[in-house]
């Protein structure tokens, strides 16, 4: 887990709504990273539980 333990410090001096659209910010970004990689790592979908068929020798 990220520590946050000085977020604070970091947002001292702002506004309430400047921090949440700052926070907001943040967490949207961390969505798409989070689905880009589940995108990138799981197989497509027309391939889902269907082996792969390989020819046979």
């Amino acid at each position: 887990m990220p520590d946050l333990s000085r977020l604070g410090e970091l947002y001292s001096g702002w506004a309430t709504p400047e921090v949440r659209q700052a926070l907001d910010s943040v967490q949207d970004m961390s969505k798409k990273m989070v689905n880009s990689i589940e995108r990138n790592i799981a197989p497509p979908e027309h391939t889902r539980g269907n082996p792969v068929k390989r020819p046979e020798r």
